[in-house]
């Protein structure tokens, strides 16, 4: 491990090569504590030795997702040493280089010595990159929330300032990455033409910095608004947190209707596309959690777009459950100002948009009996439908509800402020059920060739 730790010095003539880092990834889920300890320390050490590179070669970012994924979950191990090690690794290689940036990004970031920051975006963007595989709660935002939540805590006192400097330089990252003037109006973002691009959107560094700012960023908001309600790690509250750092939360709807003109784009690769949609998912995930601090206008502004995106079926499938999360939480902020009912507001909606996707399937089935085909666009448009409906009827559902026993209480009655729609149930009609069934298989997925093993779909 300590030869391996030096073999990334370009003056003895060779690199680490792909099966070396495959080999301390191994390590760092070897059986022995002293062993993952030095196969941590050993990729910490490979990464920081390419600070001083002035290329950034494959093998560079074979490390960064490398300690992403096998480095960061030490922080969840059994074994408090390692757990201990893992900690001051994030601090140095992610946190205080983050941190740094509170005052000056612009100025660090174009100047010499500025490679300890873009290696601590490309980290986190790899963090982001690997959050659909499986054990991705272990080894993706999962690793990241824990790691924070426990740096909060042996932060003590210094937490505050600590919370305060990453929500300014995350802020200041964000909007350098997507270009916005933070005194912008929803209106002055896109380019006066054709909805083109620069290309320097899509430059290395200034998509991992947009990436990792959105993923550190949902991390942070959630370990705020679980520390908060559990009383453990920050001694500080998501809303004390924004006001201390004295942020604008209207940056966060501009940056969604930036990555959405960014994703539209004409000439967008499907790569980047993909990139772009899993930070607007970030980024709909942190609305869903500061939105009631989001200034009034633009949160109806917002609300008014998101429900559009909602009713024209636009949207993939993996954006629909964090659009209708943010829309919860605008109809919230809107209802705090009105002085209306959130669950009456979310209840209506809900329904609005049921009636919609009633309405679509109906348009299908006529357009199918007429063409007696499916085409590739309604396979598409069928499955957005459904699992709009799905999404739409789990608004209000919490996991620690008891279904077994009778309700002895009101929606509001289970109301919190985390969830301010617990409780409420909304049913499809009769008619859209009887839709969805005409869709779906007479039993379910086949698990065995035996047809009297079948299982019908339930109804």
């Amino acid at each position: 491990l300590e030869m391996l730790s030096l073999a990334y010095r370009e003056d003895q003539g060779f690199g680490i090569s792909g099966l070396d880092i495959s080999a301390l990834c191994t390590l760092c889920n070897d059986p022995s504590v002293a062993t993952r300890k030095a196969a941590a320390e050993a990729l910490t050490k490979l990464i920081i030795d390419t600070y001083d590179s002035d290329e950034y070669s494959s093998q560079a970012s074979a490390l960064e997702f490398a300690w992403a994924h096998t480095v960061l979950p030490l922080v969840s191990d059994a074994e408090v040493s390692c757990v201990t090690r893992a900690i001051e690794f994030f601090s140095k290689l992610i946190i205080d280089p983050i941190v740094d940036l509170a005052q000056d990004a612009t100025r660090k970031l174009s100047t010499g010595g500025n490679s300890r920051y873009y290696v601590a975006w490309r980290i986190l963007s790899k963090l982001s990159d690997g959050d659909k595989e499986a054990g991705a709660s272990r080894s993706g935002i999962g690793s990241l929330q824990t790691a924070i939540q426990k740096l909060f805590i042996n932060a003590g006192n210094d937490c505050k300032t600590l919370t305060k400097n990453l929500l300014q330089a995350v802020y200041k990252i964000g909007i350098l990455s997507l270009g916005i003037d933070n005194h912008a109006s929803q209106h002055d973002l896109s380019s006066p033409n054709t909805g083109e691009f620069d290309e320097d959107f899509f430059e290395r560094n200034t998509a991992a910095m947009r990436t990792g700012a959105w993923c550190i960023l949902e991390a942070l908001t959630n370990c705020l608004v679980n520390s908060s309600e559990a009383r453990t790690g920050a001694n500080i509250s998501l809303k004390q947190a924004v006001r201390s750092s004295a942020i604008d939360c209207s940056f966060v709807v501009l940056s969604l209707k930036k990555l959405k003109e960014l994703g539209n784009s004409v000439d967008i690769s499907p790569a980047n596309k993909a990139t772009l949609a899993a930070t607007s998912r970030n980024c709909l995930k942190v609305i869903s959690k500061i939105g009631g601090l989001v200034p009034l206008k633009d949160a109806k502004k917002c609300s008014s777009d998101l429900m559009q995106d909602l009713k024209s079926f636009s949207l993939p499938n993996d954006l629909i459950p964090s659009t209708i999360s943010a829309l919860v939480a605008f109809t919230k902020r809107i209802c705090n100002d009105s002085g209306k009912d959130v669950i009456d507001e979310c209840d209506e909606w809900i329904n609005a948009l049921l009636d919609r996707c009633e309405c679509a399937i109906e348009s299908w089935l006529s357009s199918l009996s007429r063409h007696g085909r499916i085409e590739t666009d309604d396979e598409r448009l069928l499955t957005r439908i459904l699992f709009c409906i799905g999404e739409l009827t789990m608004v209000g559902f919490s996991s620690q509800q008891d279904t077994l026993q009778p309700r002895t209480k009101s929606a509001r009655d289970m109301v919190t402020d985390k969830e301010p729609v617990r409780g409420l149930i909304v049913r499809p009609s009769n008619r859209l059920i009887h839709l969805v069934k005409l869709m779906l298989p007479t039993t379910m997925p086949i698990t065995s060739v035996n047809e009297e093993d079948l299982t019908p779909t339930p109804s």
